[in-house]
């Protein structure tokens, strides 16, 4: 039986995996995004992948399908905003989350997090102001 003997190889398993699956998004016009922490120990290597549709100008289909609910518009998409210490930029809805939907990446570092209901223009849902405000320009 073949194992994983270096890190070396998990890496270079993972790097050509990546760049496979991008190409095979690319064939069918859609978008490639490896998604979350991944594992491998010497049995395999295991990893999430999250193929999506976007528009000619990169925005995810689902944003555009899911910005009126939390009262956007489309045009919101990318759109820079200042956060407590750095500044985000908005990338995405996720719909299961009720307490912090929006999915947002750091413009310095490139990490993604998620945030609450005061990244809008206005309050959706009807949630409570908190301390913090945040305004998309």
């Amino acid at each position: 039986m073949k194992r994983l003997d270096t890190w070396d190889q998990v890496y270079e398993i993972k790097a050509a995996a990546d760049k496979a699956l991008a190409e095979v998004a690319e064939r069918f016009g859609l978008k490639y995004k490896p998604v979350g922490k991944w594992s491998a120990d010497a049995e395999g290597l295991v990893f999430k992948s999250e193929f999506f549709c976007t528009h000619e100008n990169g925005m995810p289909a689902a944003f555009e399908r899911l910005c009126a609910e939390y009262q956007l518009e489309p045009s919101d998409y990318g759109k820079v905003f200042q956060g407590s210490d750095r500044e985000y930029r908005l990338i995405g809805i996720n719909p299961k989350s009720r307490k912090q939907p929006f999915i947002c990446v750091c413009t310095r570092t490139g990490k993604e997090y998620s945030y609450g209901p005061k990244i809008p223009l206005q309050n959706p849902r009807g949630y409570r102001a908190r301390s913090w405000v945040l305004s998309l320009r």
